[in-house]
């Protein structure tokens, strides 16, 4: 598969330097001068194996963390404005679709919050999450609370009329 990722470089006074190689979707962490981000884990038991986890990178002391220990990919990574959690997207492998997770910022309590959904973002006051199901002629934004409870569409359906119309193919009369 196609990788997307970065090298994560700290430029200090006119000197570059390599901080993490193979890096994706890095996010500051608001109450820490840490950032979260995705790659791939480099002590994995199978080799040549694809799937990534979230990780922290201390900006005080270069330490970084692995947060999950999931099998396949994890991505996504959000971290809350209050700074007590990170939500993520998890692959799961079995249907083809992603799931939205909240852990706290130190990894624990892993708590699965949708299923089919994709791209999860924090409102501001951290009691909202916003995203995007995923679910079989879906694809709405929806929105839940911090814990998971309370989802409903942000974004109204596409009327079935709609919905023949897209992808629809066109006859052009052999031109």
């Amino acid at each position: 598969p196609t990788r997307r990722s970065s090298d994560l470089i700290e430029s200090t006074g006119g000197v570059d330097s390599l901080i993490i190689s193979t890096a994706s979707f890095p996010d500051f962490e608001y109450l820490d001068h840490s950032f979260i981000f995705v790659n791939d884990p480099k002590d994995d038991p199978v080799p040549d194996r694809y799937y990534t986890e979230i990780y922290r990178y201390n900006l005080i002391d270069s330490s970084v963390i692995r947060l999950t220990t999931m099998e396949n990919n994890c991505s996504y990574p959000a971290s809350s404005p209050n700074g007590s959690y990170i939500l993520f997207e998890h692959y799961t492998g079995q249907d083809g679709y992603f799931d939205i997770y909240r852990i706290d910022t130190d990894g624990s309590n892993l708590k699965k919050l949708t299923k089919n959904g994709r791209w999860p973002a924090w409102s501001p006051d951290s009691q909202w999450i916003v995203y995007t199901h995923q679910g079989p002629k879906d694809g709405r934004l929806w929105k839940m609370k911090f814990d998971g409870s309370d989802k409903m569409p942000v974004t109204p359906k596409v009327p079935r009329s709609e919905e023949r119309r897209v992808g629809k193919s066109v006859d052009l009369g052999g031109r």
